[in-house]
């Protein structure tokens, strides 16, 4: 059994250039709601400048989609799928035999609070995503398919999900998860981290959002 950290990679856009084609894309729609139609007014990087003036304005944002790949728990993903202007392909453990493809060897997520925990709670913890492991093992031992054994799986089991949503709705991810201290301390962890590469890929996009965590 191991405990791993929770991360995350943005798939698409997938480079600086395309960041920039998709934002240049907004800009026009902006230009578009208000009136500045006139491809003259548009320069290579005037986005920088035109986005952020209307960013709260939030019909143009939703004409580009943004893909994340994400390890987290079975229990984030749960809060994840519940903002439904999205798109998720989630890891199977219906399917994936962990008992034959992994030798037993299941990997959980380590919670984003673990340092505030003491030894004991630590301890504690440990030794319950182990019997969820040793329980899943012993019930594929003894024959049940993986499609049953997974029953015995804690929430903290490690899974992959595929989640796209265009940024008008990230924005809104990020406004409930990662901007609120009262969200759960995995899912604000993650989303930090993709509110924190999103907005150095594309800062006209999400830098807004960083000061208003820093208040």
């Amino acid at each position: 059994m191991e405990l791993i950290a929770q991360s995350i990679s943005v798939y698409d856009p997938s480079n600086k250039k395309e960041w920039i084609r998709q934002m240049r894309k907004i800009e026009h729609a902006y230009r578009i709601c208000y009136g500045h139609t006139s491809e003259e007014k548009m320069t290579d990087d005037s986005y920088l400048t035109f986005i952020p003036k209307y960013i709260k304005h939030g019909s143009p944002l939703e004409h580009t989609q943004v893909t994340v790949l994400l390890d987290c728990s079975r229990a984030i993903q749960q809060e994840l799928t519940r903002h439904r202007l999205a798109s998720y392909s989630i890891e199977s453990t219906r399917w994936i035999d962990y008992f034959k493809k992994q030798g037993g060897q299941v990997q959980f997520i380590q919670p984003a609070d673990w340092d505030k925990m003491d030894p004991l709670q630590r301890d504690l913890y440990f030794e319950a995503m182990k019997s969820s492991e040793d329980w899943y093992n012993k019930l594929r031992e003894a024959g049940l398919p993986s499609q049953r054994a997974r029953d015995a799986f804690a929430l903290g089991l490690k899974s992959k999900i595929m989640m796209s949503a265009n940024v008008r709705e990230w924005r809104h991810v990020f406004e409930l998860r990662a901007l609120n201290k009262s969200a759960h301390p995995d899912i604000r962890q993650l989303t930090q981290m993709i509110l924190m590469r999103l907005a150095d890929e594309a800062p006209p996009l999400f830098a807004d959002l960083l000061e208003v965590e820093d208040d």
